[in-house]
């Protein structure tokens, strides 16, 4: 599978009425979440920049340079960062209003051009857009 097949074959998210029990948008609750996105100590809400740092290497070398990229739960931005400064057009949507800070200011500190969006990705529909081969 390409990421255009996945991006193409979109269908939207069914969650079990379970999912609203974790309270993703509080403030204490997101704080705790992204302390545990920082930590390089474990791989408990992110994985570490060793890993993060394979991955973007791998997503770059299957896109054409300029790419737009749409990171759903970006958390702290930790691809989209990356992404960006490779000169990708990035988009992070994350429901954690910690992380969605965070992101954004660590953006704003290195001079980078992101747009993220505090939304909920359960609920959220992708804007329209074309996809060129």
């Amino acid at each position: 599978m390409n990421i255009s097949d996945m991006v193409n074959g979109f269908h939207p998210l069914k969650l079990s009425c379970d999912d609203s029990k974790i309270p993703w948008n509080d403030p204490a609750f997101s704080q705790r979440m992204l302390e545990n996105h920082l930590s390089q100590e474990h791989d408990w809400a992110s994985r570490r920049f060793s890993v993060i740092e394979q991955q973007v290497a791998w997503i770059t070398s299957q896109l054409p340079m300029g790419a737009r990229i749409l990171d759903l739960s970006c958390g702290p931005g930790f691809y989209t960062h990356r992404l960006a400064q490779q000169g990708f057009h990035c988009t992070g949507v994350d429901f954690s209003p910690a992380s969605i800070t965070y992101a954004r200011q660590q953006a704003q500190v290195a001079g980078l051009n992101i747009d993220y969006l505090q939304q909920d990705v359960g609920s959220m529909r992708p804007p329209p857009a074309s996809i060129s081969s």
